[in-house]
């Protein structure tokens, strides 16, 4: 439930707390990261509850919704580097980037969007 208090409270805050909330989600995402992979190279794979990597990739259509705003509506350089940061975090934690790799296509029109302005 932290993931989606974290996620939920992504809009409408000022940029200092959005910037930190983000920031939190990416440690969140990166330590379960860590934590996965090591129990993968402990050749332990076949008894892993992969039950938390599942739940990440579920959340991936809320957190792009959350992003759209501050990506095509915002020139808030802070928000968007962290959002970046974050999507990156997500593309290194799930296998082939989960379902954030059906929205390549958006993402890119973000990223080219960012380098414009």
């Amino acid at each position: 439930q932290l993931v989606d208090n974290l996620i939920i409270s992504i809009r409408d805050r000022e940029e200092t707390v959005r910037i930190d909330i983000i920031t939190t989600l990416t440690s969140i995402i990166s330590t379960v990261t860590t934590i996965y992979k090591d129990i993968v190279d402990s050749k332990l794979d076949k008894q892993i509850d992969k039950s938390i990597v599942n739940y990440i990739d579920s959340k991936i259509l809320q957190i792009l919704v959350l992003s759209k705003k501050h990506f095509e509506l915002s020139d808030n350089f802070k928000t968007k580097s962290s959002l970046f940061g974050l999507l990156n975090q997500i593309v290194i934690t799930l296998p082939k980037g989960g379902k954030l790799a059906d929205f390549i296509d958006l993402l890119i029109s973000w990223i080219e969007k960012s380098y414009s302005d």
